[in-house]
Parts: C-alpha cells; structure tokens; sequence
C-alpha cells in the first residue's frame, strides 16, 4: 500500500528539520510491542544527503523507533540544502512484532511512503534587510527630491499682472553724529519728488520663466536655498538684487536671512544707498497695482521709502566698524574714506569724515 507525503507546497526552504504527517498508525494493543523503522533512512536531496526517520507528533526523529504507538509522521534528522527542491523520494516501513519482550514477528515491509519535496530557495535574511534599507532610503530620497523639486518650482516670482512701478534716483546726506555715535541719512530729495505718470511710471516684465523680474534696465532674480539645506529650503526663495559697494532693504522684507524681499507681493518698496560718505547716491523702486490716483498712492509709500533709509544707517556703523580692522579711519571733517575702495575728492557739505568699506548684501544661494 502507498502513503503519499507532501512537504513544501512551493514555500521557501525551512532553516530547520522538517515534518509532515502521513495516514499510517499504530495502535495500542495490551502486551503487543511494535518497532518500527525507516528504509532507506539516508537519501540524497539536490547533491546533499539528508537523513529521515519518523516520529510521534511531538517524539524526537529516528529511522528505528521501539514499542511505538500513535500516528505516524515523516521527518527529517537535518535541515534540507537552501535551493529550489523539486523531488520525489520513496521511503519503506518496516515493522516488527514482540509479545512481552519475545520476538513474535521479524522485520517486515508494512507500507510504502511517497515524499514529494516542493520548495522554493530560502532568502537571505542580512541581504533582504540591506536592499530593505537601501529601498527606504531610494524612496526617502525620491520623496525629497520631489519636495525639493517642487520647492525650487515654487520659488518664482508670483504674477506682476496689474503691478506698476516708479523708480527715483537721487542724491542723500549721510553723516555721523559723534555725539550719540550714531548715523543719521538726509533724503530732502526724495520729500521733493513728484512721479511722472508718462515718464516714471512703467510695469514690470517677467523673464527666465519667472524667474527674473525686470524694472526697467534693473534685473532682480529669484533664488531659493541648496538641495541639501533643507531647513532654509521650506522657507521659500527670495527676492535678490545686488550693485557692487551698495546696500538695499525693502518692504515687506524677505523670509528668509538672504535676500531682500518676498517673491509674492503685492505691493513693494524697495531702497538702496551706495555706501560712501561723501554724498551718496540712493535709489528707491515702487511697485503697487495699477488703479486710479497711482501718483498720490506712490507719494504715500514715501514714507515707508524714509523707513527703509533709516534701517540703513545701521549698515553705515557695521560697515564703519568692519573698516577700522583695515584702515584708520580720520578723527577730523578735513578727510574721509570712500567705503568701495577709491578715494574721494574734497568733501561735501555735510559729509561724514570717514565711510564703510564696499559690499552688496550677501548673495542668495
């Protein structure tokens, strides 16, 4: 009689002994021992030998089991060889009978056992937790780049439909009180300054894919933070804008410490002054939206223009300290330092006796 076994079903080879139940039983019969064994108990498996033997549901494997009662299962004495195992193997039961510890009945063949092996090579654990990790951190960092993508994407210029602007050039007073040991800035000029509607009002453009604004001849360009600077990144870009030996603030300010402003706005004042001390140049950009009365509206944000100028005057006393590691700086009105590098001629009424050195503000990443 045949007794078909199957173990493996297509699973992954186990890293221990293996087991399965056949339809074969011994059952307890009062003074009656029955030793059974396993023929042939070695058998080769893929090129490597493997020994068998049967057992009760929980007993230890062996091809020779004495005075056994119970179901009988097929077992292994050691583990299987790791690969793909597709094989048939045919085991015989071999069964002897003792009455009260005198042989009754000699060895003799009870039935035949068909294995059929199915498995599948097991995986390697250490290799499957590498590529498990070497997967999470290729998906945090597909994850991130398209955060970082969408971040530079985002860092442009917002939309300048219905903007206007006017752009004023003009002389200020920069001098040092040194009694408070302070700067003050003088912009008379500016108070006085009537907007053209045909001549100093115009629109922005947008270039680069928005990545560039353009008042005119003057270029101001989006710029956001390094890939790896992820902190400034999720801060968003910023307005840059830079002249050699100047100094710019605006308003609304940039979020971020680069920069100069935001790059959504809806309205925007921005100042710069050249940063020498006789007489320095300032510019001033207003931008608002297009409407009625874009005169009077501008005239209003002046105000915030004298505001911006007075921020600056803190860059004079940083820029004052910065040159006195480099060069002395004069104690009298009769001479003075042009702060980007050359030397200026006589100065004018109400000019400071010394200046900062040149700089723009930092560049944006």
């Amino acid at each position: 009689e045949s007794n078909v076994v199957t173990l493996g079903n297509g699973n992954e080879v186990p890293d221990r002994p293996v087991k399965a139940k056949t339809s074969c039983r011994v059952d307890f019969i009062p003074n009656l021992s029955v030793q059974i064994g396993l023929a042939p108990a070695n058998q080769m498996v893929n090129g490597t030998e493997v020994q068998w033997g049967i057992s009760s549901a929980s007993g230890e494997c062996s091809s020779i089991q004495p005075e056994f009662n119970g179901t009988i299962y097929l077992c292994s004495q050691n583990s299987l060889p790791n690969g793909e195992i597709i094989t048939d193997l045919k085991f015989d039961l071999v069964a002897s009978l003792s009455v009260e510890g005198i042989l009754l009945v000699g060895e003799f063949e009870v039935e035949t056992i068909n294995a059929q092996l199915d498995y599948i090579g097991r995986s390697d654990v250490g290799l499957a937790v590498i590529l498990g990790i070497l997967l999470c951190l290729l998906m945090a960092l597909l994850a991130y780049s398209i955060w970082v993508y969408a971040m530079k994407k985002a860092s442009r210029f917002g939309t300048l439909d219905g903007l206007a602007y006017a752009k004023h050039e003009f002389k200020v007073t920069a001098q040092k009180d040194d009694f408070d040991n302070r700067w003050s800035i003088r912009a008379n000029d500016l108070d006085q300054w009537i907007p053209d509607p045909n001549k100093d009002i115009a629109f922005p453009e947008e270039a680069d894919d928005n990545k560039t604004m353009l008042l005119g001849s003057e270029r101001f360009e989006a710029r956001s933070a390094r890939w790896w600077q992820p902190s400034r990144l999720a801060k968003g870009g910023w307005m840059h804008y830079e002249r050699s030996g100047w100094a710019f603030r605006a308003k609304p300010a940039s979020p971020s410490d680069e920069g100069i402003a935001p790059l959504d706005f809806g309205s925007l004042v921005i100042v710069g002054i050249e940063k020498v001390t006789s007489n320095p140049s300032a510019i001033a950009f207003f931008i608002l939206p297009v409407g009625e009365g874009m005169v009077e509206a501008i005239s209003d944000q002046v105000e915030i223009a004298h505001d911006l100028l007075e921020n600056l005057e803190d860059e004079f006393a940083i820029m004052e300290k910065q040159a006195s590691t480099s060069t002395e700086l004069p104690d009298g009105p009769g001479s003075e330092t042009v702060i980007d590098g050359t030397e200026s001629g006589p100065p004018s009424d109400g000019a400071s006796p010394s200046g900062p050195p040149s700089g723009g503000p930092p560049p944006g990443l």
